[in-house]
């Protein structure tokens, strides 16, 4: 995540057109255009990007479905979409973080590392397991709407726990984009938890969003922690990886539920047939 553009006028004045125009320039490469808010002031909007990406990957999903494709086609050409939507910004953090925490070694040289653009040992790795993983993950999961509707609801949530984290946890260097943006506040980020929560309500039923929701805040925690112990906070490429291994939480946390406690995707507040 670090060959993103620095963000300017950084002014928490509530403006939520803004806002949104703002967090989807951040994490996608829609073409929303409108005047730069610092993530300070928009990270609220973090599920709303979020559902953009996932409406993305879930029409994909069902458009290979539909089409006859097998659910690993059809999985993997939902990750290729998501990708291409936000310029696999968050694999990119990904790859580098694990470059940088694999190498160990002090927190200067963990983030030496990361700002390398060339990819190591540990970041290809990591790629590869992730995207299997997820692949796996999509390739098990119910077909036509209600397997659509859960891929929204897991990039809404993976989006939504991030700037809870930043607020919680600081830069760990002073230059960056992590540096640059803007810590978020904490009702920003409250809100943005609230907008994640009710997002996979609606989408999966309330058991299942219980189960979505249950595991992001695991891993933010558990990802949280592990970031202030190895580099005392958090930049932008760190903030990719826990981005994706929420996303990975999350569909492992619903396929347990369904295979080992009869939690399944349900309606919510909607109806979803199966197609």
């Amino acid at each position: 995540m670090t060959d993103k553009p620095e963000e300017t006028s950084a002014a928490r004045v509530f403006a939520p057109i803004s806002d949104i125009r703002a967090a989807l320039t951040f994490l996608t490469r829609l073409p929303v255009g409108g005047p730069h808010r610092a993530v300070s002031a928009c990270a609220w909007a973090f599920p709303i990007a979020g559902l953009a990406v996932g409406l993305a990957g879930g029409a994909v999903f069902w458009l290979a479905g539909w089409a006859g494709l097998s659910p690993w086609i059809a999985a993997f050409l939902t990750l290729f979409t998501t990708a291409i939507v936000t310029g696999a910004l968050h694999e990119d953090g990904l790859a580098d973080a694990a470059d940088g925490l694999g190498a160990g070694g002090t927190v200067e040289r963990k983030l030496e590392i990361m700002r390398d653009s060339r990819i190591g040992g540990y970041g290809a790795l990591a790629l590869m397991l992730a995207t299997g993983l997820k692949a796996a993950a999509i390739a098990a999961f119910p077909s036509g709407l209600p397997g659509a509707a859960a891929i929204v609801a897991i990039h809404i949530l993976s989006r939504a726990v991030l700037p809870g984290v930043m607020a919680w946890l600081r830069p760990a260097s002073a230059s960056g984009v992590a540096a640059s943006v803007g810590r978020p506040a904490w009702a920003g980020a409250l809100i943005a938890i609230l907008l994640g929560a009710v997002g996979p309500l609606f989408l999966i039923g309330p058991c299942a969003a219980a189960v979505a929701v249950a595991a992001a805040l695991g891993m933010a925690a558990l990802g949280g922690l592990v970031l202030l112990r190895s580099l005392g906070g958090y930049n932008g490429d760190t903030i990719g990886l826990l981005e994706q291994l929420t996303e990975i939480a999350i569909m492992l946390a619903l396929l347990i539920a369904a295979a080992s406690f009869d939690i399944f995707i349900q309606s919510g507040a909607l109806s979803w047939p199966t197609l």
